[in-house]
Formats: C-alpha cells, sequence, structure tokens
C-alpha cells in the first residue's frame, strides 16, 4: 500500500529511450530534509523498486521553499525519466502561496504511466454525457483480460 502512495507522489518526465532503465541511475529528488516522512516513504520505495527492477535508485534530498528547489531541480532536468520527484501536497498548494513557485503544476511534469495490468473491478460509472439510451457496446471497457 505504501508503494502505491509514493508512485502516485512521483512525477516522472516523458521517458525517451529504449534502454531505460539500466543506461544509468535513476535519481529520485525528495523535496524534505532527510528524516521526513517525504523521505523516509521515497527510501523504502527505492529500495523496493531496485530489487524488483534491477535498477540503481538514488535517493537525494533537496529542502527548501516546502519542496520548491527540488520541483524546480526536476524541472529543469533532461526529459528522461531518470530523474524523479518525491514529493507531497505541497506541489499542488505551492503555486497559490508563492508569488512565483517556478513551475506550473498542470503543465511541467507527467506522471508516470500505469504499470497495472489489471483491470477496474467496477463498470465505468455513467458521465453527464451518456443517457440511458446509450446502447452498452459504446461503454468502454477494459481491453485486457482481468486478474480475479
Amino acid at each position: 500500500m505504501k508503494l502505491w502512495v509514493l508512485l502516485g507522489l512521483l512525477l516522472a518526465l516523458p521517458v525517451s529511450g529504449q534502454e531505460w532503465p539500466r543506461q544509468k541511475p535513476v535519481q529520485l529528488v525528495i523535496g524534505f530534509a532527510p528524516g521526513a516522512t517525504t523521505d523516509t516513504v521515497a527510501r523504502l520505495a527505492a529500495a523496493k523498486l531496485q530489487d524488483a527492477l534491477g535498477q540503481a535508485f538514488v535517493a537525494e534530498n533537496r529542502p527548501g521553499a516546502g519542496g520548491n528547489v527540488a520541483t524546480q531541480h526536476v524541472k529543469r532536468a533532461a526529459p528522461d525519466g531518470y530523474t524523479l520527484l518525491v514529493t507531497s501536497v505541497a506541489y499542488a498548494v505551492n503555486p497559490s502561496l508563492y508569488a512565483s513557485a517556478g513551475y506550473d503544476a498542470l503543465k511541467d511534469f507527467r506522471r508516470p504511466r500505469s504499470t497495472s495490468r489489471t483491470c477496474p473491478s467496477s463498470p465505468p460509472r455513467r458521465s453527464a454525457r451518456r443517457s440511458p439510451a446509450t446502447p452498452r457496446s459504446r461503454v468502454p471497457r477494459c481491453r485486457r483480460r482481468c486478474r480475479r
């Protein structure tokens, strides 16, 4: 469960390269001081990811300005997928607190793509665009086989 929470917090830049992740170590940039909750969770997840992928993960703390220092560092990094940001809710809040946070929370970053191979356990909910008269065949479904 904690691993999924961390993966939700990781923000990755687009990956470009077919040899990923083995070309060089993946750098986890943590926006808070060593020993903070975010740091602890990031280091635990880095160990699990290292075991699962066989790739080196290096954790680097860049505290300051409520996580803005680390966020700006990751924004300036090459968009190769080897630099990941580990932050907290401060990522979404800081642009409204600081006159110039140095990043746009909606445009400057992408979240990692899902690696899950399971389908949603419940069917998609009806949206305002789908009327009851719409045939069930037009409702989007998971194209992969679901694991039970």
